[in-house]
C-alpha cells in the first residue's frame, strides 16, 4: 500500500500591480512580517469565524503593535472616529 503526500501548494502571489518592487527594503520587512504573523494566528483560525460571520478581535492588539498607520487616519474619515487607536493611531 502506498502512501500518498499532499503536493504542497504555491505560494499566492496577491500583487497583480507589482507593488512589491516599489516599496523599501524596511516596508517589504514589514510586509513579511504582517504576512508571517496573518500566516501563525489568523490561518488556523479564520474559517471558523467566517462560517460564524464574526471578526476576530482578539488579532487587533497584536496588528496594532505592526504600527501600520491605515488610510482612513491619513484622510481624516469622519466615519470611522474614535477607532483609529485600535489600529496603533
Amino acid at each position: 500500500m502506498s502512501v500518498t503526500v499532499p503536493k504542497a501548494l504555491p505560494q499566492a502571489n496577491g500583487d497583480f500591480y507589482s507593488i512589491n518592487a516599489t516599496l523599501s527594503e524596511e516596508d517589504q520587512a514589514l510586509l513579511r512580517r504582517v504576512r508571517d504573523f496573518l500566516e501563525a494566528e489568523v490561518t488556523p483560525i479564520i474559517n471558523q469565524y467566517w462560517t460564524r460571520e464574526e471578526f476576530p478581535h482578539q488579532i487587533i492588539p497584536k496588528l496594532a503593535e505592526f504600527g501600520i498607520r491605515l488610510p482612513w487616519q491619513e484622510y481624516g474619515a469622519r466615519w470611522f472616529a474614535g477607532h483609529g487607536d485600535c489600529a496603533g493611531g
